[in-house]
């Protein structure tokens, strides 16, 4: 090199500079926590039990609601509210669930709670929550509730956010920390903390139990307690929480609109929405979303499961909607006559026995449904999320119970045919070819087996017996050829129902998707398939024994 030049230093990278980049800035932030650490130890340690009257004026006095048709107001724990905090922070309660329709203020009255542990009342040295979801997107939508409410109330100063590793944690008072995972099964492992939420965690599958339970373990190093709010949805996780309602160490509180409401029902829209009497949420928008439902059959089921709270899933498909079941009912509907033909859906120790007539001549269709007493029938209920259907599915004379744990099929037969002796004859029975052997030996001692019996496959394809069947069901709703003066055991089989498709689109009940009872449509699906498929038979003469 010549005398007197100058060496030139190599040009970094783009890659290395953004490394050194993200070394700074994480120096930077470890520093900020270090020493939000140290300013901790210095004030006095939070002691005893949580002061929820403190924890309420506190939130009351201090914070804003941050947007919504009550934006810059001062924060009101509504009376619903109160009462779930008071319950999920009473002693020995280590579990609470929320299940509420959409847009009720769960998500603001969580967030606030959340800020009373960062700043508030309920803050003490070291708090630590811990708020996951079904995504790391989800998560996220809790932080960024709890910064905006934080901003309205003029406490964004007071708080620290760390966005690394997204989706992020936020430091409070005397070194309280808020951590927002990301929904994977690794999360929550190596975690203690005082409170664990899982937010919509209704819609969690099967698949995130692992998640669920990695949740739930990180309070145990410091006996803490384990949120879970969300619509009801389909999670099993969440279903199982509502099943365990009662027991001592679980505070679990439901607002949901009866599963046979219909749409435009303002006490259903209460039922669902007890953030309607506050003016959280609008009358004006559940008239406008129930008008639009109505309007399109697509839209239904959204609205039962996003603000009806119903145990639905909005992306499956029915096999008809309630209100075109509900067009063929009929106060005067004649009763069974003539030609009758009758679909039977065999029952075990959990499911529902089933038998479904419907009448050639008169288009009457008429279901029963048995169940052994034991478990008894309050617990059943309990287990198949059925409210009190059961009890009035018993007063109006559809449902019977039998001594035991199993179903006795045979005295319910003779029962049904008993009924329909006198009225008409069946002329065929339907019922399912995968139980033929244990059909035919009841049928055998029910003395019915003089009856033409045909066999039915329950698969979706072109030539399959469930395709045939469902479609003919659906045709005999849309075209009114079935009249009923309605009935509580079907309609429910119907909001329930789920259908499953083949390649080429052809339908069958998906009876491995429901939790619910659909034994009665299963029944009426194969009457309704055998309808179309049976000629007049000669005069029978039914014996009853």
């Amino acid at each position: 090199m010549a005398q007197g030049a100058t060496e030139t230093a190599p040009k970094k990278s783009r890659a290395a500079y953004f490394r050194e980049y993200r070394k700074r800035k994480r120096a930077e932030r470890e520093r900020d926590e270090a020493e939000s650490m140290a300013k901790a130890v210095q004030e006095p340690t939070w002691e005893g039990p949580v002061d929820l009257a403190a924890t309420i004026a506190w939130i009351e006095d201090t914070l804003k609601v941050p947007n919504g048709p009550l934006a810059g107001r001062p924060f009101r724990v509504e009376g619903w509210q109160a009462e779930w905090l008071h319950e999920a922070f009473a002693d020995g309660v280590r579990e609470a669930g929320m299940s509420v329709a959409r847009k009720n203020g769960k998500s603001g009255f969580i967030a606030a709670v959340l800020l009373a542990g960062l700043l508030g009342p309920m803050n003490r040295r070291d708090w630590r929550g811990v708020v996951t979801s079904m995504t790391g997107f989800l998560a996220a939508e809790l932080r960024d509730a709890i910064l905006s409410t934080a901003k309205a109330s003029n406490l964004f100063d007071r708080i620290s956010l760390y966005k690394a590793p997204p989706p992020g944690r936020i430091i409070g008072r005397r070194g309280a920390r808020l951590d927002f995972l990301a929904a994977d099964k690794a999360t929550g492992h190596a975690i203690g903390c005082d409170l664990a939420l899982l937010d919509e965690a209704g819609l969690m599958q099967e698949n995130q139990r692992a998640l669920w339970n990695a949740i739930f373990s990180s309070v145990s190093g410091r006996d803490g307690r384990f949120w879970a709010i969300s619509i009801q949805g389909t999670g099993p996780m969440f279903a199982e929480m509502e099943k365990r309602a009662g027991s001592p160490s679980l505070h679990w509180r439901k607002w949901s609109a009866p599963l046979e409401c219909e749409i435009d029902d303002e006490d259903a829209w209460h039922a669902a929405n007890p953030g309607l009497i506050g003016g959280i949420k609008s009358r004006d928008y559940m008239r406008d979303a129930a008008e639009r439902a109505r309007g399109a059959s697509g839209n239904e089921m959204y609205f039962r499961q996003y603000d009806l709270n119903q145990p639905v899933d909005a992306e499956r498909q029915v096999i008809v909607q309630v209100r075109d079941y509900r067009a063929c009912i009929a106060e005067d509907a004649p009763d069974l006559a003539g030609d009758i033909v009758l679909g039977i859906d065999l029952g075990g120790s959990v499911s529902m026995t089933c038998a479904a007539a419907y009448s050639l001549e008169t288009k009457r269709l008429k279901t029963w449904g048995a169940f052994g007493d034991d478990p008894p029938l309050s617990k059943r209920a309990k287990s198949d999320r059925m409210g009190s259907l059961y009890d009035r599915m018993v007063r109006e004379g559809e449902l019977r119970l039998y001594p035991g744990r199993i179903t006795p099929v045979i005295p319910f037969l003779e029962q049904v045919f008993a009924e329909i002796a006198g009225k008409g004859r069946v002329i065929a029975i339907g019922a399912d070819r995968h139980r033929k052997e244990e059909a035919r030996t009841a049928f055998d001692t029910a003395n019915i087996s003089y009856v033409p019996v045909k066999w039915r496959g329950q698969g979706a394809s072109a030539t399959a017996d469930g395709s045939h069947d469902v479609r003919a069901f659906q045709r005999a709703i849309f075209d009114k050829r079935i009249c009923t003066p309605g009935s509580t055991m079907l309609e429910s089989a119907i909001a329930s129902s789920v259908l499953r498709f083949d390649k080429a689109g052809n339908p069958a009940i998906d009876k491995a998707a429901n939790n619910a009872r659909i034994d009665a449509l299963s029944a009426s699906v194969i009457a309704l398939g055998l309808a179309e498929l049976v000629k007049p038979a000669p005069l029978l003469q039914v014996h009853v024994v």
